[in-house]
């Protein structure tokens, strides 16, 4: 379903709220420039595939579990998603079979960037007779796509793909609308077994350096973050909300739970650049936490990472697929049965607020001197 990605203005609570359809300060061109696709290939062998339309510009590897690899805010020429040191390397099946584990693996091959993350996330586990390796089979296997609308106003591009280690298809559509800083994602998991079959799904969006600094704060309507292993605090008392810059050599890692509404914004102050990912929060009712700023000494960051993900998830555990499922907090897909959901990822320049964003890619934000979430 494609939805225009602009909202109504509205008032409430005394608040003034602005509408949003497409981003402040572009020069007027920028947003008059069609939609373009176009198909690349990386010096590692991998294909890139380009849509772009003159505000953002989406780079995705079909054969790299059809993960977003760049997402440009093209009026800067600014990719916003973070980069690995190690980089895109070609797949070496001995290098696979050198790491100590499928997390190793996993890592060895991490270029940064944004992955979907099914059906299981975090540890690697065994479960109805199958191998399921760290962030998920989904994450790692190739994609076959189709370009299923291509037009200047808009386009649209099909990503599929069958597993094996579990009885789920996927099927995920990302699309560009002319004139608009919002990328839209509708994605959908099918149980093609006739028998239900629980899964861990979510997105892992890693954000990076230059729009991640010290000059980020972070926005969103959660009320409790719980750090692994650690008592649950209040979102307000973490001090959370502003990102450390990369000299405090920070890890932290948990789950923000209680949202009211599935969205989050980050705002870096010194360039008035944002970044807001929305999602349904039926589906995803937590969401991840994860900074790694210049903080961990061991492999694989040996203090060169500087990136950070909020990842919308069905799960608040990072101990894989047979644990969940065995705790009662996997998400359980009956036989035959699908489920779907939007996500909208929006970059813009401004000062004000987020009010609200929504997966359908409506957003209202606030006066710039009103207070924020």
């Amino acid at each position: 379903m494609i939805v225009a990605a602009c909202s109504n203005i509205e008032t409430g609570n005394g608040l003034a709220l602005h509408a949003f359809s497409t981003p402040h300060k572009i020069p007027k061109f920028m947003s008059s420039i069609p939609c373009t696709f176009s198909e690349l290939l990386h010096p590692s062998g991998y294909r890139m595939l380009r849509l772009a339309n003159g505000i953002l510009g989406i780079t995705v590897l079909p054969e790299k579990g059809a993960e977003i690899y760049a997402l440009e805010y093209l009026p800067r020429n600014l990719d916003i998603l973070w980069k690995s040191p190690w980089g895109l390397r070609k797949s070496v099946g001995g290098a696979i079979a050198a790491a100590s584990g499928s997390e190793m693996a996993w890592m060895d091959h991490y270029i940064g960037g944004w992955q979907g993350i099914f059906p299981n996330a975090g540890e690697p586990c065994e479960y109805r007779g199958g191998y399921h390796n760290f962030h998920g089979e989904a994450s790692l296997v190739p994609w076959n796509y189709t370009v299923a609308h291509n037009s200047p106003s808009r386009l649209t591009v099909i990503f599929e793909t069958v597993l094996v280690r579990s009885p789920f298809s996927l099927r995920r559509e990302i699309t560009l609308e002319q004139g608009s800083g919002v990328l839209h994602i509708e994605e959908t998991i099918k149980n093609e077994s006739p028998e239900a079959f629980p899964c861990i799904w979510g997105h892992h969006p890693a954000l990076g350096a230059p729009f991640l600094s010290a000059d980020c704060r972070i926005q969103l309507p959660a009320t409790t973050f719980q750090r692994e292993g650690g008592q649950a605090v209040s979102w307000k008392d973490s001090g959370l909300a502003v990102v450390p810059g990369p000299e405090a050599r920070v890890a932290e890692f948990g789950y923000l739970s209680g949202f009211e509404a599935g969205w989050y914004a980050i705002h870096n102050q010194k360039l008035q650049l944002n970044f807001a990912l929305a999602w349904p929060l039926e589906v995803f009712p937590c969401a991840w936490l994860w900074q790694e700023l210049h903080g961990t000494p061991q492999y694989p960051w040996f203090q060169r990472a500087y990136v950070m993900a909020i990842e919308p998830y069905t799960t608040p555990s990072c101990q894989g697929l047979a644990h969940a499922a065995k705790a009662g907090i996997a998400a359980e897909v009956p036989a035959g049965a699908s489920r779907t959901v939007q996500l909208a990822a929006s970059l813009w320049e401004g000062t004000q607020p987020v009010k609200k964003f929504s997966p359908s890619g409506k957003m209202d934000l606030l006066a710039s001197n009103s207070p924020a979430v």
